[in-house]
């Protein structure tokens, strides 16, 4: 479909591991509500390892280095080792 368009076409998900569209949303309204995407802290908290939503924000705010992305696993999902420290 995207090679026979005459616009550009964004494909909602890649795989079981993707969620572009979300992705892009995010992105936009973080420019929209704050003004600029410098300088800001985006925090992630939820299934780290499987929720695609997480995966798709992180590699798009890759090319924004100052971004700066932290991640929060809620106590469900965390590691023994990091469980233990809290």
């Amino acid at each position: 479909m995207a090679d026979a368009a005459k616009v550009p076409v964004i494909n909602e998900e890649d795989s079981a591991e993707q969620y572009s569209t979300k992705a892009l949303l995010d992105i936009y309204t973080l420019q929209k509500e704050k003004g600029s995407l410098k300088n800001l802290k985006v925090l992630m908290i939820g299934d780290l390892k499987y929720d695609r939503t997480v995966h798709s924000l992180s590699y798009a705010m890759v090319p924004f280095h100052s971004m700066e992305d932290i991640y929060m696993p809620p106590m469900c999902c965390r590691c023994r080792m990091i469980s233990s420290m809290t």
